[in-house]
């Protein structure tokens, strides 16, 4: 596990499925456009997650949806939409086990959950190469871009991936853009998401931030 706080390239361990509910025409104008991303915001920050200003245009589609012009109500109706019943957890969550071992390199994907964000059950991963000499990380070496795995109504989209490690401790941060549409509103918002990890008897283990 690791402290969320969040990028979509090649992604062959899950499914991304992003929603398209019947467009409508934009009949809200900007204040109620930016009073309903603040209710989103707010909500999603409740959770612990870090993301950025919420961008949503709201659609005559999303307000007939919602049965009102309240923000709150509106708010309420899209983050209703963030948890389907239908979606199902993926039969392998974390690809920990996932790791060979080779003359001090370990083949590893951190990855962290991002349900709430990603509007459905799915994780943020990179994948990358840690190098060590038994104890201590001495290097590590990204592959490709961050991606999204799992069953989701909202897409991710990588922007860049940072990497700071040091003894057996390793932290990696995704950086990127969740994005959605939901009654024909496109709802958009930057986020960073946090994998911990930790070197322990010569494999690579999710661990809680405040392990490191």
């Amino acid at each position: 596990m690791s402290l969320f706080r969040t990028s979509l390239a090649g992604a062959t361990m899950g499914v991304v499925s992003v929603l398209a509910l019947a467009g409508g025409a934009h009949a809200a104008g900007p204040d109620l456009d930016e009073q309903v991303g603040v209710e989103i915001q707010q909500h999603l920050e409740s959770t612990s997650t870090d993301v950025g200003p919420v961008d949503i245009d709201v659609t005559s589609d999303l307000i007939a949806a919602a049965g009102s012009e309240d923000p709150d109500v509106i708010a309420t109706y899209v983050l209703g939409q963030m948890f389907p019943e239908s979606a199902t957890s993926p039969s392998e969550a974390r690809q920990d086990d996932l790791q060979t071992m080779a003359a001090g390199a370990i083949q590893y994907t951190a990855d962290q959950n991002v349900t709430v964000p990603s509007i459905g059950i799915a994780w943020v991963a990179q994948d990358m190469t840690v190098n060590h000499n038994g104890s201590t990380i001495t290097g590590v070496s990204l592959k490709g871009n961050s991606y999204q795995y799992g069953l989701s109504l909202g897409a991710w989209n990588p922007n860049y991936t940072e990497i700071d490690h040091y003894g057996s401790c390793l932290k990696t941060s995704m950086t990127g853009t969740f994005s959605a549409i939901i009654k024909g509103s496109a709802l958009n918002f930057p986020a960073t998401v946090l994998a911990t990890d930790q070197l322990q008897g010569g494999s690579m283990v999710s661990v809680l931030y405040s392990d490191c």
